[in-house]
């Protein structure tokens, strides 16, 4: 095992972002949009970040893995193949709320929103080392309080007088960066939702 060697997992939104890190250096890492079938392509995915660093997934020592707010699907996938990896090597695996790496590296204050896909946004402010408490806004509610926002749906804001503030292109990398310096924030491998899954049931005939 190297005890250096982490791998992060973020498959909450619409960007499937992996990244794999020695210490504080990223070795090497991947991000780009699969909005179906993640579950499918994902450890093949991690498999490359290996290859390509010339390391094996039995030298890792820790998995960090984003645990929401986002799609309830993809929460569970990265979840659930890190739980399964963390259990097989017998490793150390920490969650990270979307909202903190999505504001990692930016300034504050800011408002990230996070798309629902319903119309809405997750959202959270936060402010120096402090943080809001996270809840769901609508669009015109978020430019009414004329903050600077961090979101992945920057077009809805676009023609606004809102502030945006750039996305990170590759979450795991931002990952890696909290998991290394800000272990304050780390959480449970626990699926984080703010609102119940929208399930329609078969009727009966």
């Amino acid at each position: 095992m190297n005890k250096n060697l982490v791998l992060a997992i973020d498959t909450s939104g619409e960007c499937l972002s992996v990244a794999l890190a020695e210490e504080q250096r990223i070795l090497a890492s991947y991000g780009a949009p699969v909005l179906r079938g993640q579950s499918e392509v994902l450890m093949s995915r991690i498999q490359e970040l290996f290859e390509k660093s010339h390391r094996e997934i039995h030298e890792l020592s820790a998995l960090v893995a984003a645990v929401g707010p986002g799609s309830f699907t993809g929460v569970r996938i990265g979840l659930a193949a890190a739980k399964g990896l963390a259990l097989a090597l017998d490793i150390e695996l920490s969650g990270i709320s979307c909202f903190h790496i999505a504001s990692e590296n930016v300034q504050t204050p800011c408002l990230v929103a996070l798309d629902t896909r319903r119309g809405d946004f997750y959202t959270q402010l936060f402010q120096s080392s402090k943080s809001g408490t996270p809840q769901i806004l609508k669009t015109d509610e978020i430019i009414k309080m004329n903050l600077p926002i961090v979101t992945d749906k920057p077009e809805v804001f676009s023609n606004t007088s809102v502030t945006l503030l750039p996305f990170p292109a590759v979450p795991a990398e931002q990952m890696i960066s909290i998991y290394q310096t800000h272990k304050e924030v780390l959480l449970p491998p626990i699926a984080y939702y703010m609102r119940d899954a929208e399930v329609t049931l078969a009727s009966k005939k």
